[in-house]
């Protein structure tokens, strides 16, 4: 066990280190220079979270489009598509290492 923590241990720092996980935190310790944009950011992700996650489908193409528009300036901010681009890319390395280790140690649980 003791190896497997040493070699998490490694491997968080080398994720630390990465550039995606330093423009992230950069980004983030920008917008949060801002309190009213890193509000007005954490409601349109809320937003779009609830968008993602909705079980109505009714009408979600047009809740899509109206989202889009609604948000259309805000994102054309500097600022807030920096952080929303650096979080995405965090957010996919995030899954990437997630997808792996399910891919290699998925034998184990057949």
């Amino acid at each position: 066990m003791n190896e497997i923590k040493k070699n998490l241990k490694i491997f968080v720092d080398a994720v630390k280190s990465s550039d995606v996980y330093l423009n992230y935190y950069k980004q983030k310790e920008i917008l949060s220079a801002n309190p009213l944009l890193l509000s007005q950011v954490n409601d349109f992700r809320a937003q779009n979270f609830a968008l993602q996650t909705t079980k109505n489908a009714d009408n979600l193409y047009d809740e899509i489009d109206r989202f889009e528009m609604q948000y259309a300036e805000f994102r054309r901010n500097p600022e807030v598509n920096a952080f929303l681009e650096a979080e995405l890319a965090y957010c996919r390395l995030m899954q990437d290492i997630d997808d792996a280790l399910a891919v290699e140690l998925a034998a184990d649980f057949e």
